[in-house]
This record gives C-alpha cells, structure tokens and sequence, in this order.
C-alpha cells in the first residue's frame, strides 16, 4: 500500500528557487543528486512490483528537492536521508503495533524527524515565551505567549499533534501523519518567499477594498519589496504592526461586512506604516 504525497511543485518558479536558494548547485552536486534519486526511485519501484501491500516510501524528483530545500545543509541532510533507504536492508518489513507491515525505513524516517521537528518546535516555543513582540518597532510590553499570540498558539498545536506514539495508528492516519511532519519540516526560507510575495497581495487587497491612497500604498510595498524573503517573514513574525493588516484582510474580503467601515482603521495603520518605516526596518535591513 502506498500513498503519493504531492509535493508543491511549481516548474514556472525554477528561477525564484535559484535566485533565493542559497545553494550552489554545480556539477559534483547535481551528480550526487542524479545518482542518490536514482537509485532510490529504482528500489521503490521494484519494491513496489515485489510488494503491494505494505507502505513504503515517496518518491522523490530533483525538482522536489530543489523546492523545499534552500540551504546545502539542508539539501545534504534530504540526500543522507534518501540515501539510507538505497543501503541494504532498509526495505526490511516491521510489524506496528496495529499490525501494518511497513518498511523499517519508514517507520526510522518518521522517527527521526520526529525527533528533530520537536527540538525546532521546542526552540520556536521558548523564543515567543520569552520575547515581546514590536509595535512600530519598539518593544510591548508582554511575550507573544503573554499576549496569547496566534502563532504561538499554533506552535504549541503542532508541537502536541506530532508528540505521539505514531506505530500506534492505523494505516491511513499513519500516512496522514508522515504527511504532517513533511510540511511542518518545510525550511522557513521556502516558506518565506511564496509568504512576501502574498503578504504585498494581501497588504494591496485591503488597501484597494477601502480606498487607501495609491501613491502611499505603493511606498509602503517598495520599503518592503527590498527586504531580503526571509528576513521579511521574520519582520511579520516579530512586528505586529505589520501582522495587524492580515487581520484587516479577512474583514474586509469576505463579503459580510462592508470595507467602507474599516477605512479610517486601515488608513491610521497605513500612515503609521508610513511614518515608522524606519525604525520598523531598522533591525531587517
């Protein structure tokens, strides 16, 4: 039994991951790649003919890899991974305490990122226990954990939703589950580029519903547009003032409520935007 996990691929976004990837990718390294997904897919593949009814692993395209992968550290930890499924042995079968035949690479994969998925969380965790989030560039005076931050609400939700015996599950929540921890392992720089380039949307969208002045909307998105994708999803993540226009987002697009009433709101934030820019960026640039 196998479930095809579907990767975000884009093919018209090669030029965005080479531009903001931060890996090099020559050719000894393109080698390894083709070689390692090559072997790995070709196992799966007989794997797959020998067996129908066990679960087994994804398989993988360079593509993939390219997309989710923005640092060489990260890509050689993917590659090492990929690699111990291409060793002898690692299709052995393992019964799970529900009686699921799954390979024993699986079940090892999902616990190693397991594991690794709780140091991240736990560290993301004690960061918003113990730092105040900005307004306008200086300090509140609470923790986002303090303020019941929703981010740090759903930090703690992914925390406790991977935190469980997973051989203890049946079968299609156990694919379920391995999905889980591929996108919550998803590095933060390929989250950070598809999250600035909707951010500006969202930021035009509300400006747009209630009449906000073009030429000032166009100066706050060119002060953004120059920030490096990662850095900006840090600036969303520590500044609320710049969080506080996705809330103005869902208020003024869904429909319900006319935009018209949240305008005087909307322009304050703006002009405030406007008028703290520098000492909002200051710590980004």
């Amino acid at each position: 039994m196998r479930n095809r996990i579907r990767f975000e691929s884009n093919r018209e976004n090669v030029s965005v991951i080479r531009q903001y990837s931060k890996i090099r990718y020559d050719k000894k390294l393109n080698q390894q790649i083709d070689s390692t997904l090559r072997r790995y897919n070709n196992k799966i593949d007989r794997l797959a003919r020998q067996h129908s009814n066990y679960m087994l692993p994804q398989k993988v395209t360079k593509q993939d890899l390219m997309e989710v992968s923005w640092t060489r550290r990260d890509l050689q930890r993917r590659l090492d991974n990929l690699e111990r499924f291409n060793k002898r042995g690692a299709e052995q079968t393992i019964l799970t305490t529900r009686g699921y035949a799954v390979s024993k690479y699986e079940l090892e994969s999902m616990a190693r990122e397991k594991s690794r998925l709780k140091r991240k969380l736990s560290k993301q965790l004690k960061y918003y226990e113990t730092t105040r989030p900005k307004l306008f560039g200086k300090e509140t005076a609470r923790t986002f954990a303090q303020m019941g931050d929703s981010f740090y609400l759903n930090l703690q939700a992914r925390y406790q939703n991977i935190d469980i015996d997973f051989k203890n599950l049946p079968i299609d929540e156990l694919f379920q589950y391995r999905e889980l921890l591929y996108n919550i392992g998803k590095d933060k720089d390929y989250l950070a580029e598809n999250f600035k380039e909707n951010y500006l949307e969202m930021l035009t969208d509300v400006g747009y519903h209630v009449g906000y002045d073009k030429e000032k909307l166009e100066k706050i998105k060119e002060s953004l547009r120059g920030l490096d994708p990662s850095k900006f999803y840090d600036l969303y993540m520590n500044e609320k003032a710049i969080k506080d226009v996705a809330n103005y987002y869902y208020v003024t697009t869904d429909g319900k409520r006319d935009p018209k009433n949240f305008k005087s709101n909307v322009s304050d934030l703006y002009d405030s935007l406007i008028e703290n820019m520098d000492d909002i960026l200051k710590d980004y640039l």
